[in-house]
């Protein structure tokens, strides 16, 4: 977060690539899949939440990311 922050021109030319008119399907696909998860980072890099949503907020996005990201424990 502290880096989204204080490098938010740097974050949005990191993500621009997926508005490139070559950009292939799977980039496409993976973007869509990962911008629900870093859209977060996004939106406290943009100061579009309050200081105390981004700071608190951030513990419940780290616990969804661990979950989504958890090995399946299911036979």
């Amino acid at each position: 977060m502290g880096f989204c922050m204080e490098n938010a021109a740097l974050l949005d030319l990191m993500y621009s690539i997926k508005h490139d008119p070559q950009a292939s399907a799977d980039l496409l696909e993976a973007t869509g899949r990962w911008s629900e998860l870093i859209g977060y980072a996004d939106l406290a890099a943009t100061r579009m939440l309050t200081p105390e949503a981004a700071e608190h907020g951030l513990d419940e996005v780290i616990a969804f990311i661990l979950r989504g990201c958890a090995p399946d424990s299911r036979p």
